[in-house]
């Protein structure tokens, strides 16, 4: 007898565990129900989400991030009386519609308002640009190739103050930005590089340098010397391959680059952040400079075959027989070429950058250079 009262006990139990649990499913089915139905057609509670847009951010004093994320307040089954609300997810930011704050948005008959009565289509969540931190002048210390980073005022499409400047980042490097000319801005309580078309990049930076300009070529002007003792030319303005350095100047013969006023040599002239330098010796970007070489010379122009000059440093015949003529000038008579050329080993352009020549006796004059001391004439000449 108590065996069949103990079965029918854990009978009973058992269906009153289960219609228990039973009870509990079906109950939250319909507050599941419930809630998606409070969504869908209650019209405090349905309004879409929108996306944010830059467009509604105010002209200046505030930077507003389009990756800034809006929420919505929770709902549950006890929300019966709480219309959904919007409001940008950091805590930082402010929800600004049509450029005027407006902290959140309201649901109401299916669409958002904000607390003036505007309707809300859509939003931006702003931050107030005296959030972005002061960065730190790295390596300026008065020095001459730098200037102290002073963010400019906010213009345009830069809500924030910003500038163009070089930048660096702690964890990879003194310095892992070089590019002159790149707009960096205040976004998002951050200092980040902005894109071509005023986008921001996701690129973050704590320290940085501002450069003067650019590396531009120090002028070129030719000596008064020149043409009558030398030749001058343009140096080359050359990307550098030397460490802290970007350009370079240089002439096709290394020893030829020299100060215009003075022609005494530059020796290999580096630029780095927008500053010259030689051997550690600061440059002023408005220093004069030509290359210097050997002047031209004088040729028989009735000649089938004519010297040539090449490496710029050199004079010389395809037919390898070289030979110097000056020209004689007497009183009575006039000035005429020898009539018989004197041969010579070779033409050069010295160090001085005057021609000098080996071998041959130039009618008692040593060489050309000796020649030319006098104030002679000379003339290369190729013979057969």
């Amino acid at each position: 007898m108590r065996m069949k009262h103990l079965r029918s006990f854990l009978f009973f139990g058992l269906v009153s565990s289960v219609v228990s649990s039973n009870c509990n499913e079906v109950n939250l089915d319909a507050r599941i129900r419930e809630r998606e139905e409070d969504q869908k057609f209650h019209d405090c509670r349905g309004c879409k989400a929108f996306e944010t847009s830059e467009e509604n951010c105010p002209l200046t004093g505030f930077d507003c991030d389009g990756s800034q994320l809006l929420k919505t307040n929770v709902l549950t089954s006890d929300d019966h009386c709480t219309c959904a609300q919007m409001k940008c997810a950091d805590p930082r930011a402010m929800l600004m519609v049509d450029g005027v704050l407006a902290n959140k948005v309201v649901c109401r008959n299916l669409t958002w308002f904000t607390p003036l009565g505007d309707v809300a289509e859509s939003a931006a969540c702003a931050i107030d640009c005296v959030q972005c931190p002061v960065l730190p002048n790295v390596g300026y210390d008065n020095s001459p190739l730098l200037d102290p980073f002073v963010p400019s005022a906010q213009d345009g499409p830069h809500h924030c103050s910003g500038g163009k400047l070089l930048a660096s980042n702690p964890p990879i490097g003194p310095i892992v930005h070089r590019e002159a000319g790149v707009w960096f801005a205040c976004s998002g309580g951050q200092w980040r590089m902005m894109n071509a078309d005023n986008s921001h990049t996701d690129v973050f930076y704590t320290r940085l340098q501002c450069i003067k300009g650019q590396c531009k070529p120090l002028p070129y002007y030719s000596s008064s010397v020149c043409p009558v003792k030398h030749r001058c030319y343009s140096p080359q303005f050359l990307d550098s391959d030397a460490p802290n350095a970007e350009k370079k100047m240089t002439c096709m013969t290394p020893s030829a680059l020299r100060y215009t006023d003075t022609l005494d040599q530059i020796a290999a002239p580096i630029c780095f952040l927008g500053g010259w330098s030689s051997y550690g010796v600061n440059i002023n970007p408005d220093t004069k400079v030509t290359c210097v070489d050997c002047p031209n010379f004088l040729v028989d122009d009735s000649a089938s075959v004519k010297p040539e000059r090449i490496n710029y440093g050199q004079i010389t015949c395809p037919s390898k027989k070289l030979h110097v003529n000056i020209q004689v000038c007497l009183p009575v008579i006039g000035c005429n070429w020898l009539p018989v050329p004197i041969k010579t080993n070779s033409i050069f352009c010295d160090t001085d950058f005057t021609w000098d020549s080996t071998g041959g006796v130039l009618n008692n004059f040593a060489s050309i250079k000796d020649v030319v001391n006098h104030n002679i004439k000379w003339r290369a000449e190729c013979k057969d």
